[in-house]
């Protein structure tokens, strides 16, 4: 079961995850010359089409929306636990699942999509999750 307690340290590191990784996204995006593109393209995936605009909305919400619910898989993990060896762990552990699953099932949400300029796999994928990871975990710690 869920806590409210568990809820809010849930939120709190999937949406200090989602900004870390947003953040470095859209670094590597600003170093291929399009800042926006990966927000963007994500939007368009999610509505399959629409205005920039509505596009760089829904990649924005889309984005946080998916930290949000790794950082609650993550809360149900490892929420009661306050070593934080076992809090690394348990982000590690959870974004590898979301590697997975953004790899396999829900690749729109997969970390660097849109890039575009350069194909994010290997060393600058692995990077955004471990980004990923660090970011759940001191979500985590910030809603001790």
């Amino acid at each position: 079961m869920v806590t409210s307690e568990r809820l809010e340290r849930g939120v709190t590191a999937g949406l200090t995850a989602a900004a870390a990784v947003t953040g470095a996204i859209l670094a590597f995006a600003w170093r291929a010359g399009a800042p926006l593109e990966p927000l963007v393209s994500t939007g368009r995936a999610m509505l399959e089409g629409g205005t920039p605009a509505m596009a760089l909305i829904v990649g924005i919400v889309t984005r946080l929306a998916d930290g949000v619910l790794w950082g609650l898989l993550l809360a149900v993990v490892a929420g009661g636990v306050r070593d934080w060896r076992v809090q690394l762990l348990s982000a590690i552990a959870v974004s590898a699942v979301a590697a997975g699953a953004h790899a396999t099932i829900l690749v729109p949400l997969r970390l660097g999509y849109g890039v575009g300029v350069f194909p994010l796999h290997g060393t600058p994928l692995l990077y955004l999750y471990l980004v990923f990871a660090v970011g759940l975990l001191a979500g985590m710690r910030i809603a001790r």
